[in-house]
């Protein structure tokens, strides 16, 4: 593989997934950042196999192909960068290039093959958010969710379609055992979401909602085969969603 892209553009896609991409895990592949490349455009993917990420931008594509990079390494490479083009070519024996025509790199990597397999759910039924409701709802519910690992059954926001007043409303609901936060909102097409008994979402993948919706603009969200899906223009991402029961909190 054999790239150049916008400086800009890279780092600031790098920059979202650092939240995500683990620095710590037993599995050194989660470190890293796979960048795969074809026609115009290379997808940025990035995932602690609980949230998934993935971001097109464009690219002049001199050569297809996929190299995985240290997530963290390439942050402070193109944080240091002062330039406005970033080329990046895939070398032997897992070695990548990195040129910004002043500085440059050569980075060990590990096989791009042992990148796990982005799925993206198929025919998921999606409904449109307001970027600054969506933001509303989880920072009024995020900050009471439990940061006790024993407290693995409230450790998500507990989300669910309510009928009120004649009207059906989407809910968040989080507790960590000593308050309980919640929002109800009228959202547009909300009977289409796939959430009839109510679904818990992790903090971590709400706090990475949250960042997109602050980023601006709709997003589409659905639920399909215990995950949430999030879209918004040329970024996808998909968050496992808990399999704990929320306690009953109508009691």
């Amino acid at each position: 593989m054999e790239i150049k892209v916008d400086r800009n553009e890279l780092f600031s896609s790098i920059s979202r997934v650092q939240s995500i991409i683990e620095k710590r895990s037993n599995m050194p592949i989660l470190s890293t950042i796979l960048l795969s490349s074809e026609d115009t455009y290379t997808n940025i993917s990035a995932t602690d196999l609980e949230i998934s990420y993935q971001q097109k931008i464009s690219a002049e594509v001199i050569k297809p192909g996929s190299v995985t990079i240290s997530g963290r390494k390439l942050f402070e490479i193109l944080k240091e960068s002062k330039s406005s083009k970033i080329c990046i070519k895939e070398k032997e024996n897992n070695w990548v290039y990195i040129s910004d025509d002043i500085a440059k790199y050569n980075l060990a990597c590990l096989p791009s093959e042992e990148y796990p397999v982005f799925v993206e759910p198929e025919e998921v039924v999606t409904v449109e958010f307001d970027e600054k409701i969506l933001q509303e709802m989880i920072n009024k519910t995020i900050y009471s969710v439990t940061m006790d690992e024993a407290g693995f059954k409230l450790s998500g926001v507990f989300t669910e379609r309510v009928d009120k007043k004649g009207k059906t409303l989407l809910r968040m609901v989080s507790t960590d055992g000593h308050r309980l936060s919640m929002i109800d909102k009228e959202i547009k097409n909300i009977e289409e979401l796939k959430i009839d008994s109510g679904v818990m979402i992790p903090k971590k993948g709400l706090s990475e909602l949250n960042k997109l919706a602050s980023e601006g603009g709709s997003i589409q969200l659905g639920f399909k085969q215990n995950n949430c899906i999030a879209k918004k223009e040329n970024t996808l991402i998909v968050i496992r969603l808990l399999e704990s029961k929320f306690p009953d909190y109508h009691a």
